[in-house]
């Protein structure tokens, strides 16, 4: 290596020494750095994460099979109607109006007394379920509502799937109501040989039998 000189010939010598030091962080100091360094990476990875909505517990239509509840757009027709209600649940027995509005995005039902008094209300959007009501026996779970409600207006083809799925069969029977002029048909949910509920539909009445829960019920209203 070639050695530097001054004018006079000499060789320079720099006055001061040049060090380079290594920066090495103490361990407080390293802390603060990961710290930022985790806190980023946690920010950024919360905000790609999905937000997760509230389950719907599902309904047991037999003991250990699990139903699902389909979305509501799986309804077959949407309705506007007020529905009147004769149920019995054990040895009670019960009458009651419901006011039902049912689409794709969801289902809304108002129960009324024999004055028109609101005694109860449901909503079901596919996401959640709100439900209260002082006529009904207590213990009985909206979701439950919701399910009765779906095996009884939704398409066959998506209710096919969902029982299927719980290990339960639906099979669907037509007969021709001469009287009426309509299609009368009858649903009838099985595990295996043992039949669960029966569902009669008719233009003008729906009977609801649930022989497993003991509980029955009829719907009068225009259902063509």
């Amino acid at each position: 290596m070639k050695k530097l000189s001054t004018d006079r010939g000499e060789e320079f010598k720099p006055e001061r020494k040049i060090e380079v030091y290594e920066l090495k962080p103490s361990c407080p100091l390293r802390f603060f750095f990961l710290s930022l360094i985790a806190a980023a990476f946690f920010s950024v990875s919360c905000e790609s994460l999905p937000v997760q909505e509230p389950s719907i517990a599902p309904v047991y239509l037999d003991n250990g099979a699990a139903y699902r509840l389909l979305s509501p757009d799986s309804l077959e027709k949407a309705m506007d109607m007020r529905q009147k209600i004769l149920g019995k649940y054990g040895d009670r027995e019960f009458i009651m109006d419901a006011l039902v509005i049912a689409s794709e995005s969801g289902v809304d039902m108002i129960l009324l007394n024999d004055f028109g008094t609101e005694m109860g209300q449901m909503s079901f959007d596919g996401k959640r379920i709100s439900f209260d009501s002082a006529l009904l026996p207590p213990g009985i779970k909206g979701e439950y509502i919701v399910a009765d409600f779906q095996l009884v207006f939704y398409k066959t083809a998506e209710l096919e799937k969902a029982l299927g799925q719980a290990g339960l069969s639906l099979e669907i029977q037509l007969f021709d109501e001469k009287q009426s002029g309509g299609l009368s048909e009858k649903r009838t949910v099985k595990n295996g040989n043992n039949v669960i509920l029966e569902i009669s539909k008719s233009p003008a009445e729906i009977s609801y039998v649930n022989h497993l829960r003991k509980y029955s019920y009829t719907l009068q209203g225009d259902f063509q």
